[in-house]
């Protein structure tokens, strides 16, 4: 018994060491992701202690109550799950915290997708250092395809740490704030492995139609803030619905010269007359805040790439948003215990 059970061990301990060597590198990823996340958790500073900071500015402190409220406003009143996240607060010192890589097919809306252990695929890859992120992001264009990076200001690590409020994020306007609290929220109540389409789409919806609402209880439907808000999901809508509609045809372009077996430098003259048109007519579009989408005049080089996101946040919105008025009577509660029901979670 003894021998069988030393057998078993050391046949354990092959089969580990073997996992570790054949996937070395995403264990490295992951450990440099974990000590990035680790140090965010334990920098951390309860919220009651910095709003009793005198060091720390009022005008935050207002932004850190309020991202409160809108805590409590998405358990009480939405139904999202309860949790000791946003109870508190890393200060980024003005600093960019994470970035995510994110690629395509140069002919293809197909974007690249990464596998990790337990959360299934991605279409983004998330980095601490920038620097390793650049390296991601270069790797990936010397293989020929289309690829970029962003920072990014909230991420949620979906209920099993208990997430702070980024100093950075008291930095957006009260709607924003307020949705991007809902959204991480949300997946941190139902996050469906292999489907971040899904999950991104579903997080988008609740976050900005929930962030509305509160905004509506909050301050009163017809306060500045609300209204503001409202513009700006309006205007989101429809660059979205745009930036998919482009996508749909850039699709078609390149099936389109797939048909024609065009040779690759046609291709690519193609492909770079389409983008700059698309471009061209995203900033023609009859914006209510037209000073929020001053950023258009800046994209440099755009490319697939700049598509991923809208396919990843956007593609599932329409059909939520219909479930949830049709089916449910636009009633929160209802509709997220329904997807809990239908969707298996981690």
């Amino acid at each position: 018994m003894k021998r069988w059970l030393k057998t078993a061990g050391l046949l354990l301990l092959g089969l580990a060491l073997g996992f570790v060597v054949w996937n070395w590198g995403m264990v490295v990823y992951l450990l440099g992701q974990a000590r990035g996340q680790a140090r965010v958790l334990w920098q951390a500073r309860p919220v009651e202690e910095v709003l009793a900071d005198p060091a720390f500015p009022d005008s935050l402190k207002l932004k850190l109550r309020f991202a409160q409220k809108a805590r409590e406003f998405a358990i009480d009143s939405l139904g999202l799950s309860d949790s000791d996240s946003y109870n508190t607060v890393f200060d980024q010192q003005g600093q960019p915290l994470l970035w995510v890589v994110v690629a395509c097919e140069p002919f293809a809306m197909r974007p690249y997708r990464w596998r990790f252990p337990l959360v299934g695929e991605f279409p983004y890859k998330g980095y601490f250092e920038l620097p390793l992120a650049e390296r991601e992001r270069d790797r990936l264009r010397e293989q020929g395809l289309d690829a970029r990076l962003r920072e990014v200001g909230a991420w949620s690590t979906l209920g099993y740490f208990d997430d702070p409020i980024l100093s950075g994020m008291l930095e957006r306007t009260w709607g924003e704030l307020a949705s991007v609290v809902v959204h991480e929220l949300t997946h941190a109540t139902l996050f469906v492995p292999d489907d971040v389409d899904f999950n991104e789409s579903l997080a988008t919806f609740v976050g900005n139609q929930g962030a509305l609402r509160f905004l509506e209880s909050h301050f009163g439907p017809r306060a500045e803030a609300t209204l503001e808000f409202g513009q700006v999901l309006r205007d989101e809508k429809r660059y979205v619905d745009f930036m998919l509609g482009g996508a749909r045809t850039l699709d078609s372009l390149y099936r389109a010269m797939d048909h024609q077996g065009l040779p690759h430098d046609q291709r690519a003259l193609r492909k770079d007359e389409a983008l700059r048109g698309l471009f061209a007519q995203a900033r023609a579009l009859p914006f209510e805040r037209p000073q929020d989408y001053r950023f258009l005049e800046r994209v440099a080089e755009p490319d697939n790439s700049y598509f991923v996101g809208f396919l990843t946040y956007h593609s599932h919105e329409d059909s939520l948003a219909q479930v949830f008025e049709q089916r449910h009577g636009s009633d929160f509660a209802r509709f997220l215990a329904e997807l809990r029901q239908l969707y298996p979670s981690l």
